[in-house]
């Protein structure tokens, strides 16, 4: 049940009124209907302020992550975090962290989500268990 601004002021009127003429019965009915809408405006107020700190916090982390190849850092306060996995983030703009992986030919790093390896050497697969 939304109202425009000069139905409320319309409605906030009429209760005046009402209560001029003695009427306080209907003036608390009036009073009670334009509570319900402030309620209910104020509710869907505060969803779209949420919304929009989180769109204004997104748009600032896009615009202060920057491609160091062949990495993504956020650079924030003069500081730099990362590194971040570049096909995580331009697919699907997830800050995935990339760490060294530590059993590799010349060293290597990859990706924690989408297992991507970059760097010049390759994992070195683990091997099988010896069964007995």
């Amino acid at each position: 049940m939304d109202i425009s601004f000069s139905e409320a002021k319309g409605m906030f009127s009429t209760a005046i009124d009402l209560i001029k003429k003695g009427s306080q019965m209907e003036a608390q009915s009036q009073i009670q209907k334009l509570q319900e809408q402030y309620l209910e405006l104020h509710a869907v107020n505060l969803e779209i302020k949420q919304e929009l700190f989180s769109l204004r916090e997104k748009l600032a982390q896009r615009d202060n992550m920057v491609f160091e190849e062949p990495f993504f850092y956020l650079h924030s306060d003069g500081d730099k975090v990362g590194p971040y996995c570049p096909k995580c983030w331009q697919k699907d703009e997830k800050k995935c962290r990339v760490v060294k992986t530590p059993e590799s030919y010349g060293g290597s790093e990859q990706c924690q989500v989408c297992n991507a390896t970059f760097g010049k050497g390759k994992p070195v697969p683990r091997p099988e268990p010896i069964k007995y």
